[in-house]
């Protein structure tokens, strides 16, 4: 198992592309939303990318947090 340092070193490693990632996510739904043609496989893409380092920094931060418990 990681150390705690390392765990948050992790996430504030993760946390710019996590930040990227779901601008360009929302990004697209908004572009969506406004009639733009969107392919599917780059949305999906986009889609896949921010829901992925949404998970794994939310289970970083879960075992942070059990640790503290």
């Amino acid at each position: 198992m990681k150390s705690r340092e390392e765990i948050i070193s992790k996430i504030t490693e993760l946390t710019p592309e996590f930040e990227h990632a779901e601008e360009a996510y929302f990004s697209s739904i908004e572009e969506k939303q406004s009639g733009e043609d969107i392919y599917m496989a780059d949305f999906i893409k986009l889609e896949s990318e921010y829901e992925i380092l949404k998970k794994e920094i939310e289970t970083l931060q879960w075992v942070i947090d059990s640790e503290e418990n």
